[in-house]
Formats: structure tokens, sequence, C-alpha cells
């Protein structure tokens, strides 16, 4: 016999699975009508709910799922790291892993991921900017969620994430340090907000050094995000005033940044030094070797796994916002200034 499914009862019925997801969950989005005729035609099928059958079974082994933004996922240097991290840890625990990626359609639908919708998953790990009402949809269902690299506070998540603030204030000053007072920011800024994070500890360390020219800042959308050597080049160009030393949203921006500056005949780091952030494997092996912000890939992983394991055991509990730190790592793109060098425009 066919075992009866959510597809099953949309198929019956003649509406999405969606509809029946929300109509049996008692989320919103569907009349009472039909909330009724789905309701009626699972009993009449003879559905019964995946979640029901797992947790009668002491000796199941437990899913989550691994949800990510599909940009994201494209990401080849950072998340594989996170995952890594989630995998050690769910083995750990016994549990088993389950990867799923949101396309930007499905996010404007409000479409999850089938494993949520057929609750085959015991909860989720979530990664990406997803919109407000995404989030919401999210926050409607049973199982409990948390957000990675994410602040979760606005939206009612439990989420672990990184300290962005507190690496940008590492990185300006250990450029103030080496005696720099002309120092920028380069990223875009509407790709995530741990980019904007990142921001707001450059501006914060900067005013408390009084650097001048802060406002140094690019800010302009990127088509990928982290910059095509190209239009970087164009808009560093662009500045009245060369800094003597940039903090980087992120290694890749970082890595091009040098590479855009030495096409300029500039030396990395006696003309310009440059940080970048993450620390990714290309950051060590580059030419210079790239000074930056070490970010706790696996432990982010590790971590949300603990917490959605916590959040399992004790759904009550009020929700919760882990901050894992940072630590500066030097390599040679950074230096002490040319004394009394300020480069303007050509």
């Amino acid at each position: 016999m066919r075992k009866v499914t959510m597809q099953t009862i949309a198929e019956h019925l003649g509406i999405s699975r969606f509809a029946v997801s929300r109509a049996l969950s008692g989320g919103e989005g569907v009349s009472a009508e039909t909330r009724r005729r789905v309701i009626e035609a699972a009993e009449r099928l003879g559905y019964v709910p995946p979640g029901t059958h797992r947790a009668r079974d002491p000796f199941r082994k437990r899913n989550i799922l691994f949800m990510v933004k599909e940009e994201r996922f494209k990401d080849q240097h950072f998340w594989p790291r996170v995952i890594a991290g989630v995998e050690s840890a769910a083995r750990q625990r016994k549990l088993n892993v389950m990867l799923a990626t949101v396309t930007e359609e499905q996010e404007a639908r409000g479409i999850l991921p089938v494993a949520l919708l057929e609750r085959s998953v015991d909860g989720a790990l979530v990664v990406g900017e997803f919109s407000p009402s995404y989030l919401k949809v999210l926050r409607e269902q049973e199982q409990p969620v948390v957000l990675v690299d994410i602040d979760g506070a606005d939206h009612g998540f439990d989420a672990v994430m990184t300290s962005d603030r507190g690496g940008s204030i590492l990185a300006v000053r250990h450029l103030v340090s080496l005696g720099h007072q002309v120092v920028g920011f380069i990223g875009d800024l509407t790709y995530a907000s741990s980019f904007r994070r990142r921001y707001q500890g450059f501006l914060e360390a900067a005013e408390e050094a009084s650097l001048v020219h802060t406002g140094t800042c690019i800010l302009a959308r990127a088509e990928n995000h982290f910059f095509e050597a190209g239009e970087l080049r164009t808009a560093v160009e662009g500045l009245a005033t060369m800094p003597t030393a940039f903090l980087c949203a992120n290694d890749r921006v970082a890595l091009t940044l040098i590479t855009v500056l030495q096409m300029r005949g500039l030396k990395i780091p006696e003309d310009v030094a440059v940080v970048g952030f993450d620390n990714i494997e290309l950051a060590e092996t580059n030419l210079p070797g790239l000074t930056t912000i070490h970010v706790h890939k696996e432990r982010m992983g590790s971590r949300a796994v603990e917490m959605l394991a916590w959040r399992l055991g004790d759904p009550e509990a009020p929700k919760e916002t882990v901050v894992i730190e940072t630590k500066l790592v030097v390599r040679a793109s950074t230096a002490v200034p040319v004394r009394g060098k300020v480069r303007t425009r050509d």
C-alpha cells in the first residue's frame, strides 16, 4: 500500500503541499474551509504524521537539517568548515545531518524544505540572510531552529554567531599599534548582517583611536558581493585619499584588493597594509600572507549542534544567542607605514 504523505493529500484535494502543511500544523496562510478539508482528507486517507512513529521509537536516530541559502552554499572557502564542525558534533551525538538549499524563489514564496514540511527532521540549523517573512514561516514550525552566523535576537530564534564587531576592533587596534592613521574599510554592506557588524566595529575602533579619513569606505553593491578586480580598482581609484591601510569585510575581498593595489604599482605592506576577515586557507598561502581575523568556523558549526540538542531537550527555555570570539592572525600584509606617506589620487 502506498504511504500517505502530505503530497498525497495535496494531490487528492488539488492544492499545494505547502497549504496542506499549514493546515495540519495550525499555521497561518490557509482559510478555515481549507483547513477543514485537509484534516478530513488526512483522516480519511489514513495520514500519519512522520513525527508520530519517530517519537514512539526510543531506538531511532534523530535527524537534523542543515538548511542554507543557495547563494551562501556557493562559498567553498567558509561554509565547508562550518559543515565539518556540524558533522563532527552530530556524529558524537548520533545525529544524522541532512542538507537542504533554499533558492531565492523558494524564499520569496515561503516554501520550506520538504524535510521540515513533512517533519522528517527533529530540528534545523539555518544559514543565510533570509527575509523576515521567511523567518516567520520558519518560526511557525514545530521543530526548533538555530540560526548560524545570524543574530537571532530580533527574530525569536536561538543563534550562534561570530563576534564580528569585536574582530574588527582587534584589526583596527592592530593597525593603530603599527602607526596607521588613515584607514579605510571595503565591503558590500548589503550582502550580510555580519558585514554590517564588522563595519560597525571598524567605525567604533576608528573613533576610539581618532583616525582620520575613516569615511574612505567603499559601500557600492558589487555584482557578486565580493567585487571583481576591475570594479574594485575603479572604486579604489575614485578615492580622494589613499589610506595607508584597509580592513576588508572578508578575506576574498582582501585578496582581490591586494591584487588591485599591486597592479597599481603599490607594495604590500610597505605602501598599503591590508587586513582580511575569516582566515580562509587562501589567506595563509597568498603572497604576501594575509593578516586576518580568525573565525572559528568548525566551532561555530559544532556549537550550533550543541545548542540544537539542548533546545530539543528543553523546548520551553528562554531563547539564547551564543557569540564566539575571534582572534587576530598577523602575517606579512601588515607592517609599519612608510613615514609620512599618504598617497593622494593620481
